[in-house]
């Protein structure tokens, strides 16, 4: 092989390896962007449950420092930090969940950002 040929191939392997860089990054991206935990209608402190004839209804302290009251088809814990996702009633009065996850669950990814106080069963943000 001749020496222009060698510095053609050398130059064509970088050139691949870049591609192959960049489209593993775009993948990456791709696959994670998606973070369930990060798209909710609103978070917070689920309290005052009650179970209704078609689901329940509760008070939710949200992040922002609001309260709203909230229906769901779903149970949930009292005093849970909930993500929930839905829309309000026409007259704004209550919201209707349409999807509700409890944030403090250990099998939810991202949890392991928060920590446990070792020899407790108190976890900590």
């Amino acid at each position: 092989m001749s020496r222009e040929n060698l510095v053609l191939v050398a130059l064509l392997n970088r050139y691949v390896i870049l591609a192959v860089a960049v489209v593993a990054v775009v993948a990456v991206f791709i696959v994670f962007s998606g973070n369930p935990l990060l798209e909710f209608d609103q978070r917070g402190i689920v309290h005052d449950v009650k179970r209704t004839s078609n689901g329940y209804t509760f008070q939710m302290d949200c992040s922002d420092g609001s309260f709203m009251k909230c229906f769901s088809k779903e149970s949930v814990v009292d005093l849970g930090h909930y993500g929930i996702s839905g829309s309000f009633s026409q007259d704004g009065s209550i919201f209707f969940a349409s999807s509700v996850v409890l944030l403090d669950d250990p099998d939810l990814v991202g949890y392991k950002t928060a920590f446990t106080i070792p020899g407790s069963d108190v976890r900590c943000c």
